[in-house]
């Protein structure tokens, strides 16, 4: 084997020559955390060796005193007319509320639509304008600007600073676009091709380290492979590289990464949150599980909690890896500070928030599933994605099996999370393990060795890749088909390629050309040329396409001298129109209460539910229906436990449809709240259904399900001669087009009185008319492929 001391250093003919630009600049680093900031240099030692340092910089606290770490919290507050940053937000946040006066995790808000999105904000002035994730990145990184370059000047490093910043290797064009927006406001030395994927920088400073590089074999016969597993506070991000040596160089490539999900640690906390501490609270306070609306535990309770949750979780695995073989499961894990809850009604307070070790490992069993999707919470009915996710997908995309895998390196300040890393070290048993001495700082080091080596010498020893292959959806013999632009896993900036074999497929004066993400049915843009006439089938399409540095997708087409381009930015939005709605209905809402000095009406909530409602964006038409009714007495309780019953949110339903029965009496709301016990008590279906029926007598599928259930007729054949008259009405009032109940009651009554075919006919029909739906390009418009047989 090699000696492997010198992988990643330059030849000293090439720093010879260089020379100058290293005495004149400052090579930095940045890795910017969801939860923590860490900044580092590189250079030369005199051996000609590449040394990396972190910066510890300036926080200035509450009380103006300075506080000095190498760890910035990536925090905003704004305290007695000050704006915190760093550890001085991180030192009041307990006191704040999240996006009205502290700001956190904003880094997960880049590239959303919404420049409102923290529409209550306190700071939304001209002079200090924090409005959304852009907003707070640029203050952000303007504190960092300021305190790197005082760094530099009180330590004589050269003024001239060239930077390499590190990012998720899932974050998408939008996000990336965000970035450069705020270094650019800030007047940051850089170029968008200095990013550098977070598991890969990671990588690049460990195999930097001379001690550390004793961990790897590397060898001129065999190519190790390692998955890089970077579980951070906003991200699990995997990346998977192939490493040897050529000679005495050393070689990598980059063979997978992983899509974008919302696996991090602030995850972990937001489930011990609602799992956890909110039972807790509502216990100590008498109050029962529905007393906070769903809006008011999403904005204000949830946040607050979340914070002593992340308390609690570090204190839990602090002790862990302490006691290590000796821990105690039986024990259990409190906080001294009570959290205090101070409404317009009434003051609330859960004063020993606290955790058992049996409690922590099922909020960490639900984050280790290894079921192939994700993991709901049975009590919230929210979706919560495994770390073992992004891990199977980097290793389908890189066609390997987790044997397969020769090391595995962690990193990231969620990864020192011990029973995380004991699941990843089983999952991963034929693998040896790499696990540095700071998790937290290795990305940073990384990023400042690829501003030396990019920015001084115009080198990328690891390439970005996509994370996901890019298609032509063209018209195949029988259906649609994909045509391969790019595979995953290839390499970016992308070179510019042609494609020269394909036609109109029949004579239309309209070409579509839908560019796909990964399968047909990711539709990122539908590239469109309109002719003033049909062209002809003989015609020739020309397309070209390349991938920016940016992962930008820049496509452009041409056919008998019409041209058409798109820049396709974001690849994992979805275009469906319903998506557009929806972003639109929130940004004017938003806006509307930011310009309003933070408060909203009914009108302009109202507005935003109907978009809600319009586009089956049930979880929140539900929240905003709920908050209608409580504060302007808008939405009825039935349609609020219906909306929740779309939802999935079961125990909402049940407690709304209550209400309903209480309040409102409507056949509607007891038959809809007998349908919630159909499968779990016979006795309270039975007996709301026959209410409904006492209401309004006619109330068919309340008798349908009656009927169905013979609950109220011992002769089964009477019950089904009943059926059957109930099914020559309905269908009568369908074809005279007066039916008043959705047709799956219709189908279903044809499918139980042995009318199936009658069934097939409508199901069938459902089916075209939801087709033509989601259909986003007429197949007829398609291109094909020249000569094909």
């Amino acid at each position: 084997m090699s000696d492997t001391n010198n992988l990643i250093s330059v030849h000293k003919t090439d720093i010879t020559n260089k020379m100058d630009l290293f005495i004149e600049k400052t090579y930095v680093g940045i890795d910017f955390g969801t939860s923590t900031t860490v900044v580092s240099l590189a250079y030369f030692d005199n051996k000609r060796k590449i040394k990396t340092k972190t910066l510890t910089l300036n926080q200035k606290l509450a009380d103006s005193t300075i506080f000095k770490s190498d760890k910035i919290p990536s925090m905003i507050a704004w305290h007695n007319n000050q704006l915190l940053v760093g550890e001085g937000a991180k030192e009041v946040r307990l006191k704040k509320v999240k996006n009205r006066n502290l700001w956190y995790s904003f880094k997960m808000d880049l590239g959303k639509k919404n420049d409102f999105l923290y529409s209550q904000s306190e700071l939304s002035s001209s002079k200090i304008k924090l409005l959304n994730g852009r907003d707070a990145t640029s203050i952000f990184f303007k504190y960092l600007h300021q305190q790197i370059n005082k760094y530099i000047r009180d330590n004589n490093y050269p003024i001239n600073v060239e930077y390499s910043i590190s990012i998720p290797a899932s974050f998408e064009p939008n996000q990336r676009l965000d970035m450069i927006k705020a270094l650019a406001v800030n007047k940051f030395n850089f170029n968008e091709q200095a990013f550098i994927d977070e598991p890969n920088a990671a990588f690049l400073s460990y195999i930097s380290d001379e001690e550390l590089q004793k961990n790897i074999h590397l060898s001129q016969e065999y190519n190790s492979n390692i998955l890089v597993f970077d579980y951070g506070a906003g991200t699990c991000d995997i990346s998977i590289l192939e490493v040897g040596l050529e000679g005495k160089k050393f070689t990598s490539s980059n063979l997978s990464i992983s899509t974008f999900e919302f696996v991090g640690g602030k995850e972990i906390d937001k489930l011990i949150a609602t799992d956890i501490l909110l039972p807790q609270l509502l216990k100590e306070n008498e109050l029962d599980n529905n007393h906070f609306t769903t809006r008011e535990l999403n904005n204000f309770v949830l946040p607050k909690l979340e914070r002593y949750a992340e308390l609690l979780k570090i204190e839990v695995c602090k002790n862990l890896n302490l006691q290590k073989d000796n821990a105690d499961y039986d024990e259990e894990y409190s906080l001294n500070t009570p959290i205090l809850f101070n409404t317009r009604k009434r003051n609330y307070q859960l004063t020993s928030p606290k955790i058992s070790f049996d409690e922590f490992n099922d909020v960490i069993s639900i984050f280790t599933d290894l079921s192939e999707s994700g993991t709901y919470n049975v009590n919230k009915n929210e979706r919560f994605y495994s770390i073992y996710k992004p891990i199977k997908t980097a290793l389908k995309k890189a066609n390997l099996s987790k044997n397969d895998i020769d090391y595995v390196l962690f990193v990231g300040g969620s990864s020192k999370n011990p029973l995380i890393r004991d699941s990843v070290k089983t999952f991963f048993k034929e693998s040896d393990y790499l696990i540095p001495s700071d998790l937290q700082l290795h990305v940073s080091a990384g990023a400042a060795i690829n501003s030396l080596l990019y920015n001084g010498f115009n080198e990328n020893v690891i390439s970005p890749i996509t994370n996901d292959s890019i298609y032509l959806l063209i018209n195949g013999k029988e259906k649609e088909a994909l045509y391969p632009l790019f595979l995953s896993g290839s390499s970016i900036p992308s070179e510019r390629i042609q494609i020269s074999d394909l036609k109109p497929n029949n004579k239309t004066n309209k070409i579509e050309l839908p560019i796909c993400l990964g399968d047909k049915d990711v539709v990122l843009y539908n590239l469109i040329i309109q002719g003033d006439k049909n062209f002809d089938v003989d015609d020739k399409i020309e397309l070209y396409v390349h991938i920016d540095a940016n992962r930008t997708i820049h496509c452009s087409a041409e056919i008998n001298g019409i041209k058409k381009s798109a820049m396709i930015e974001n690849s994992l939005l979805s275009s469906e129109e319903n998506v557009e709605k929806v972003e639109k209905a929130e940004y004017r809402f938003s806006k509307f209460i930011s310009d309003n000095k933070g408060e909203e009406t009914s009108s302009e909530l109202y507005k935003l539910f109907q978009v809600y409602e319009e586009e089956k964006e049930h979880s929140k038409a539900a929240e905003i229906a709920e908050e209608l009714n409580k504060k302007y007495n808008k939405v009825s309780l039935n349609n609020i436990g219906l909306i929740y019953n779309r939802a999935g949110n079961n125990d909402k339903a049940i407690y709304f449809y209550t209400k309903a029965t209480e309040e409102e009496m409507t056949a509607s709301s007891f038959f809809n709240l007998a349908t919630c016990y159909k499968l779990t008590d016979d006795e309270k279906f039975s007996y709301n259904l026959k209410k409904a029926l006492q209401i309004d007598p006619n109330h068919g599928p309340a008798k349908y399900e009656l009927l169905r259930s013979g609950i109220d007729i011992s002769d089964k054949k009477l019950s089904s001669e009943k059926l059957v008259d109930l099914f020559s009405e309905w269908k009568d009032d369908y074809e005279n087009d007066c039916f008043p109940y959705h047709i799956s009651w219709l189908i279903s009554c044809a499918n139980l009185t042995g009318n199936s075919k009658y069934a097939k006919e409508l199901e069938q029909l459902q089916l075209d008319i939801g087709s033509k739906k989601q259909n986003q390009y007429n197949r007829e418009n398609l291109a094909c492929v020249l000569n094909k047989e």
